[in-house]
């Protein structure tokens, strides 16, 4: 314990200057940490051995001191560099990368909905310098954040979102409220009690996007849209790689590149392990999903190509699947046949496909009980009721939206094969 109680004033010392009984030997015996925040401090490699002794130090350094950051330390929401961070530090190498007379950085992880700014540092918004590092890593020469972008299934946990990014006034207000606060002699006037003591708070406890030298973030959206083809549901295209958000599926009426008869080809987000997709739960697996295409629906089954969906030497398992399905839970296979069923009788009639009149007819009372009980939901919960003109306008302009954009890219096969979250070097 000993120890642990020598790390109060650790930061801004060096080995053998402090007293303490484990200060023996040279500086090179020891592990210099840059946990982010505060200036460089030394460590006995026994106190850093493991990441778990670790992630303990620096808890109790940031509780001890009530330093901001303590949520992503306690919840290991940082990343470990090297020295020279040219390398990440992870619990395969940290016994090779952690030694005496090393060093170790820390940067901590948060996300962003709203993206990043163009060619401005997303804390200050003062334009980047040109030798700063490409898109993937920047540093801002003026308040001296270094931000390392991250695709988003970088990082497999939801981490805390930045409070920077939305505009300079953020920041600024921040550095004002703290030149105040540390300036003598100034007394602010009795009328401005309320508004001081807020602006103190937050320069006593900042988020730590404020005040830390690194930051790894990733850019994870709010929602996670999925297109899907009509027929094979397959992915036209990703709003995210990772599966935080859960999935909002969107279906659109076109070919499959890798499920039709007529020789179509184009790239999409497509190119997935189906049987690991939790979309196809609901059926009983992506196996019992084409067990009953082919067994309910032969002229959906035609059209994607009959055995590019479903080859022969698949049936038997894709069968043994689906009756294992059944027998566990026949009223959700039959209640998810009638939804695909219904889901796509729907999308086609909207598009103008002939259907049978007992088709046409079953489809729009369906949409019309949805309807009214979607319309009883939103009066219960005060929402406003939209006009058909409104909910047609809404329809025309969503179609301006980057992300529909890029659905009619990839369905006109003008799509680069690039996903839109990709971070170039």
């Amino acid at each position: 314990m000993d120890d642990v109680q020598s790390l109060i004033s650790i930061s801004s010392q060096k080995p053998k200057d402090l007293g303490y009984p484990w200060e023996t030997g040279q500086t090179g015996e020891y592990v210099k940490i840059d946990d982010g925040l505060e200036k460089p401090f030394y460590l006995p490699f026994d106190l850093c051995s493991t990441p778990k002794d670790f992630i303990g130090i620096l808890t109790h350094k940031y509780k001890s001191k009530q330093l901001p950051g303590l949520p992503q330390v306690q919840r290991g929401h940082f990343g470990a560099l090297n020295w020279s961070e040219s390398t990440y530090i992870t619990l395969d190498n940290w016994e090779s990368m952690v030694r005496e007379g090393g060093g170790v950085k820390i940067a901590f992880i948060m996300s962003t909905w709203h993206g990043f700014p163009l060619g401005k540092c997303m804390r200050c918004y003062k334009p980047r310098g040109k030798n700063t590092a490409g898109p993937r890593q920047t540093k801002c020469f003026s308040c001296g954040l270094e931000v390392r972008r991250v695709e988003p299934d970088a990082i497999p946990f939801e981490a805390t979102d930045v409070s920077v990014g939305f505009g300079p006034d953020q920041y600024r207000k921040y550095q004002i409220t703290s030149r105040k606060k540390t300036s003598p002699g100034t007394t602010p006037p009795a009328t401005s009690a309320p508004e001081t003591a807020k602006h103190n708070t937050f320069s006593d406890n900042p988020p730590i996007d404020f005040v830390c030298k690194r930051l790894i973030v990733k850019w994870e959206p709010i929602f996670n849209f999925v297109h899907r083809y009509l027929h094979c549901r397959c992915v036209i295209r990703l709003s995210t790689p990772s599966h935080i958000e859960k999935e909002q599926t969107l279906l659109t009426f076109a070919q499959c590149p890798r499920h039709n008869e007529t020789g179509a080809t184009h790239l999409d987000y497509g190119d997935l392990d189906y049987h690991s997709d939790k979309y196809f739960d609901r059926f009983g697996g992506y196996r019992s999903f084409q067990a009953m295409i082919y067994a309910f629906a032969p002229n959906i089954y035609e059209i994607l190509g009959r055995e590019k969906f479903l080859a022969g030497e698949q049936i038997d398992a894709a069968f043994d699947a689906l009756n294992a399905f059944r027998r566990g839970d026949e009223m959700r296979l039959r209640k998810a046949f009638l939804e695909y069923v219904y889901e796509v009788n729907d999308e086609l009639e909207r598009n103008g496909f002939p259907l049978p009149e007992s088709a046409v007819h079953g489809v729009k009372d369906e949409r019309r009980r949805r309807e009214e009980a979607h319309a009883v939901g939103n009066k219960e919960l005060g929402f406003p009721e939209f006009s058909k003109d409104l909910r047609k306008e809404f329809q025309r302009d969503i179609r301006e939206v980057p992300m529909m954009k890029e659905v009619d890219e990839i369905l006109d096969g003008k799509w680069s094969g690039k996903p839109h979250w990709m971070i170039e070097d």
